[in-house]
């Protein structure tokens, strides 16, 4: 699967906020380093868009933002329709968020399915100790079909297979795990 630089931000950064930061800030903490564990995520952030200049940076937060937006802007739209008044005023206190033009030559297709479905892949539903089954499978079941909702235009003409898509995290989970080990080899860890 060929992905713009932007596609490969997205994915990068989906990586490190779901789990890479975390485990250098608790190996930073676990062995007693003089570096703070903020500095070490930073330089790790550094190191793995270090081949990203600086129009590309811009690009991909640019983008980062419109996905964000969107994709608050829909999970609003959804809980506004099914939920109660009075639960769609708890959830939004400040009322509807914006409404998101997507702008495609900033955001084309491709890459808005796939900052979409990594938006999804984050709210992930966990099962709870104290959840039973049948609870956890409607909460799971609520939160793929909310997906179908919020990234409406990978249901209606996909551009990529999950597999591909898939394939391309395993691929850049590893060289964020290179990044890490380089990282540690540094600090002598």
């Amino acid at each position: 699967m060929q992905l713009s630089k932007v596609e490969e931000c997205l994915i990068f950064d989906y990586h490190l906020q779901n789990g890479a930061e975390e485990h250098v800030a608790e190996q930073i903490e676990k062995h007693h380093l003089r570096i703070s564990p903020e500095d070490a995520k930073e330089r790790l952030q550094m190191s793995v868009f270090s081949n990203t200049i600086s129009s590309e940076w811009d690009d991909f937060i640019k983008s980062k933002k419109i996905l964000m937006g969107l994709f608050f802007r829909r999970r609003y739209d959804v809980w506004e329709f099914f939920a109660t008044e009075e639960t769609v005023k708890r959830l939004y206190p400040d009322g509807a968020p914006e409404i998101v033009n997507v702008d495609h030559d900033v955001l084309p297709p491709k890459t808005l399915q796939i900052g979409l479905y990594l938006l999804y892949r984050t709210t992930v539903v966990i099962k709870h100790e104290d959840e039973d089954d049948e609870e956890f499978e409607r909460r799971k079941d609520w939160h793929d079909w909310l997906n179908g909702y919020l990234n409406q235009e990978a249901i209606q003409q996909p551009q990529f297979t999950i597999r591909e898509l898939i394939d391309e995290l395993e691929n850049k989970r590893e060289i964020v795990n290179n990044h890490i080990r380089n990282l540690f080899d540094t600090l002598n860890i």
